[in-house]
């Protein structure tokens, strides 16, 4: 028994000699190897480890995900200024730290400025990533305003999608006009982009309003020149159909006939060739003068 107990000793001695860190007073380590582990098969527990009641992906929450996002977004605004640093160490090559020994003042107040130097590094670069965020989010909020918009009015006018684009030409045929002063204006994506920035100025504004800016697109195409193709067609229909019927009262007896009594809105539909025909014809004279209130006579 003894020979077999100095073994495990001399066994135990070999993992643990008088070199060995050890605690102090304060709680710190006091030795020379401070990287030697003691590893999980060394100590049993005694009592065991609680789990976790829920998986990680089951307590992912909004707030998390946004903490994660803060972290990484800090990560990365580190790693640009300590990288901007170096660039401008290797470049100037005079920004030497002061020795500790020598200098404790010159090198505290230099690490302070660094520590304040990337704080407002981070401050920045943390403000530009939720402006970016803002405007996503504003920038979302304004397509979907406008893809609200054009679903109300196109119950009203089926064919805004032709007034849209009727606008679109419009306004690029404008900006390529200007193209010999500013040649960048030639290129589409120059256009494309100018429109864009239009649009989105215009959405901002109806949604500040309270109007729709659908609608008010319509509107401004029509203004400029913009026709409902398919009244254009009956309007056109209604005009020859007009025309006809006062080439039928040419030969119509007194103003009268199939078409019925002539008036002056059948006078005033007549081109000035059917109506010199027309008035030829001394009852249609006398018809004339008798719709408008002029004698024949004076």
């Amino acid at each position: 028994m003894n020979a077999e107990t100095t073994e495990e000793m001399e066994g135990m001695n070999e993992d643990y000699t008088a070199e060995q860190p050890v605690f102090d007073d304060d709680g710190y380590f006091d030795g020379d190897t401070p990287s030697e582990q003691i590893t999980s098969d060394d100590i049993s527990s005694q009592e065991p480890v609680s789990q976790p009641v829920h998986e990680a992906s089951e307590i992912s929450t909004v707030e998390e995900q946004h903490a994660e996002e803060q972290a990484r977004q800090a990560r990365e605004a580190l790693m640009q200024f300590y990288d901007q640093q170096s660039q401008e160490t290797s470049v100037d090559g005079d920004d030497i730290p002061p020795d500790l020994v020598k200098d404790p003042v010159g090198y505290i107040q230099r690490m302070e400025k660094k520590i304040q130097e990337q704080d407002a590094f981070i401050k920045e670069y943390k403000e530009a990533q939720r402006q970016a965020f803002v405007q996503q989010q504003y920038d979302r909020y304004l397509n979907q305003f406008l893809e609200n918009s054009v679903k109300a009015v196109e119950k009203k006018y089926s064919d805004f999608g032709e007034a849209a684009h009727f606008l679109y030409e419009a306004r690029a045929k404008e900006l390529y006009s200007w193209s010999g002063i500013y040649p960048e204006y030639a290129e589409k994506s120059t256009i494309d982009a100018i429109i864009g920035n239009n649009l989105r100025t215009v959405l901002a504004t109806c949604a500040q309003n309270g109007t729709n800016p659908a609608e008010e697109l319509y509107r401004v195409a029509e203004k400029l020149g913009y026709k409902n193709q398919a009244i254009e067609a009956n309007n056109q229909v209604a005009a020859l159909q007009s025309r006809q019927n006062s080439a039928r009262t040419l030969t119509a007896s007194g103003g009268g006939g199939s078409t019925g009594p002539i008036t002056l809105e059948t006078i005033n539909a007549m081109s000035d060739k059917q109506f010199n025909a027309w008035i030829e014809n001394p009852k249609n004279e006398e018809i004339f003068y008798r719709l408008t209130g002029v004698s024949g006579n004076a």
